[in-house]
């Protein structure tokens, strides 16, 4: 299991995989962390109407050893975000509807980015960046807007001469999954992990001994349970949303890291770019 950061994140990533007591009590702490913070475990069993044992068991699901331990590191978390709060005034009445919406997003967007540091497992992703490096040929899979995510990162790497493709047939991934080795990387994106078209990608990917880097919001997915590296990202606060610009920017985060991580690793990578840019150089005007 990764390393836990960042709390409230990493509950939204592991929700699914809770038991519905479980999930229960995660839905009242992240709507009331707050009050979280000074409730006993008497106090908070009582308010969501469970058991002191199913506190205890919901604590260590989310990689805290006791009750205490889980309030500390939530009150942490609580008191570093406020550095991240917007201030107001007497004159925010004044602020037209436009301007306090596009606020909202850049304060949603913020707020994402921030989560992704918290939920990243520096060690992963520093053996993901060197299974890239090493790789043969890297595939890279995403279904809906996670495709979108994914055409970017094959730009990125080639860009830095690691020869990455993507796809959006998701019969031809299928095919050239096929024909992976064990010197080759599949890279799965997927902010639920539960696509059956990438799990399906993944199985065919590791039958031929391929490596698998997933890239997810969800900590205990099919997708992440399934592969060998697991690159968590933050989330937008509606679940129902997963394919807005939020989601995308955190996708895209990680891209950026692998791809600065690969890039500073090498010479070849160096040499790479150079060349790369001169090839598109008589493009540009």
């Amino acid at each position: 299991m990764n390393k836990v950061n960042s709390i409230l994140p990493y509950i939204s990533s592991v929700m699914l995989s809770l038991t519905k007591t479980e999930q229960k009590i995660a839905r009242f702490v992240m709507e009331n962390p707050q009050k979280v913070i000074y409730f006993s475990i008497t106090d908070l069993a009582e308010t969501v109407h469970v058991g002191d044992a199913s506190i205890l068991r919901f604590c260590r699901k989310i990689g805290q050893k006791s009750y205490q331990g889980f309030k500390m590191a939530l009150a942490q978390e609580l008191s570093a975000k406020n550095e991240y709060a917007v201030e107001h005034s007497a004159d925010d009445s004044a602020l037209s509807e436009t301007r306090k919406r596009y606020q909202a997003v850049f304060n949603a967007n913020l707020k994402v980015m921030n989560e992704t540091l918290q939920l990243l497992d520096e060690k992963s992703v520093r053996e993901a960046a060197q299974a890239i490096l090493q790789a043969g040929r890297v595939l890279i899979c995403g279904a809906g807007t996670s495709g979108i995510t994914a055409m970017d990162a094959m730009y990125k790497l080639n860009r830095i001469g690691i020869r990455a493709e993507a796809f959006y047939d998701s019969h031809l991934r299928l095919i050239v999954d096929s024909l992976l080795s064990e010197r080759d990387v599949l890279i799965a994106i997927s902010f639920s992990g539960s696509t059956k078209d990438i799990l399906d990608e993944i199985e065919v990917a590791k039958k031929a001994g391929a490596r698998i880097i997933a890239i997810t919001h969800h900590a205990r997915s099919p997708i992440a349970k399934n592969s060998d590296l697991v690159l968590l990202h933050g989330a937008s606060e509606n679940p129902s949303l997963p394919g807005d610009i939020s989601t995308k920017i955190a996708q895209l985060m990680v891209v950026d890291i692998l791809h600065s991580l690969v890039a500073a690793n090498s010479d070849s990578t160096y040499k790479a770019a150079q060349l790369t840019a001169e090839a598109v150089l008589d493009k540009l005007i």
